[in-house]
């Protein structure tokens, strides 16, 4: 048996959404959204838009006077590695923030960013300046729903963000080139304008894939099993492994006979992804379960060896005393697998 390791970093490379403010002592004047440009090159967000789902702004430069110096205003253009900052027009009337120097200061053009933020259940998504479907997105903010018609793009509801950090707290996003997920926003201080402070220790480690080079292999061949893993978080795990087994008894532990290939989750980065590659010998005809597990989650596919065999209807009952609720079939699966 073999495995190899292969690495791949993962960056990005486009403005994201990296801190927003939804809950100011002054909501009317005071909210903000903060965008990094992760890249090595300068990007012009000129004509690019954001929504809550419910408002669709388009990205203006700031105008006019602003009430601290050497900020950069009048202009679209965020530096490689900078930060920009979207502020509402009525800001100037209470400003409340400090920046630091350099930061470009952005405008909705009006005095509301999108429809006025509801910190807990307002996402948010940034358009490219070619339009607002699904193929324009930059980047993202609380998980918002994946539509080409923005009036939807509202909060998918599958998990905790957006949520409401405290009044006068922001929600910036650790480490800055993360995904949009769980585990990557934190509460905190406001920071606009720069990297902010790290969070608590954490790890997050998510299977992106598990493939295989033949779902229905003839046995005895051999066949290459692939996990893309991604650790995301402040650290890396201090326990526990990256196990690629075959969950013959189907319990979901990996039994010291099942396993394929661990490898220590300690090795994993956080920022970066692994694959993880190990070939095995196709068992005989059946069904069987290939597993990725790693700390906090599991992936898995089903697949066959020489067609696989088929489970068996061993009982019928059609007659009992209640008929609409009492009938029932028994399916026997005589394996392997």
């Amino acid at each position: 048996m073999e495995a190899l390791i292969l690495y791949t970093a993962m960056l990005c490379s486009h403005p994201a959404i990296s801190e927003v403010c939804s809950n100011p002592l002054n909501e009317t004047a005071g909210e903000f959204i903060e965008i990094h440009n992760d890249s090595t090159d300068a990007v012009d967000v000129a004509g690019y838009s954001v929504t809550d789902g419910d408002a669709l702004d388009e990205i203006l430069p700031w105008s006019g006077v602003f009430p601290q110096s050497g900020v950069e205003t009048e202009t679209t253009i965020i530096p490689a590695g900078g930060f920009a900052v979207l502020l509402e027009e009525g800001y100037t009337a209470d400003p409340w923030l400090t920046f630091p120097e350099g930061t470009v200061i952005l405008s909705t053009g009006d005095y509301a960013i999108c429809n006025g933020l509801a910190a807990s259940s307002d996402p948010l998504t940034l358009y490219k300046s070619t339009g607002s479907s699904q193929n324009d997105v930059v980047s993202s903010f609380g998980t918002p729903v994946q539509s080409d018609d923005w009036h939807e793009c509202d909060d998918d509801g599958l998990d905790s963000i957006p949520f409401d950090p405290g009044e006068e707290l922001s929600i910036g996003r650790y480490p800055l080139n993360s995904p949009d997920s769980e585990g990557f926003w934190f509460a905190g201080e406001p920071t606009p304008g720069q990297a902010p402070e790290a969070p608590p220790d954490t790890f997050f480690i998510v299977i992106d894939s598990l493939l295989m080079s033949n779902t229905d292999p003839v046995p005895g061949s051999s066949v290459l099993l692939t996990a893309i893993v991604s650790c995301w978080g402040t650290v890396s795990p201090d326990t526990g492994e990256v196990v690629l087994f075959l969950d013959v008894d189907g319990d979901s532990i990996p039994q010291l006979e099942e396993v394929l290939y661990s490898y220590p989750a300690w090795n994993l980065v956080p920022g970066e992804t692994d694959t993880l590659e190990v070939f095995f010998t196709a068992p005989e005809t059946g069904w069987y379960p290939a597993v990725c597990s790693a700390p906090g989650t599991s992936v898995r596919i089903h697949f066959s060896t020489g067609g696989g065999i088929n489970p068996i209807v061993t009982e019928v009952m059609a007659n009992p005393l209640i008929e609409d609720q009492e009938e029932f079939i028994e399916v026997f699966y005589p394996g392997p697998g």
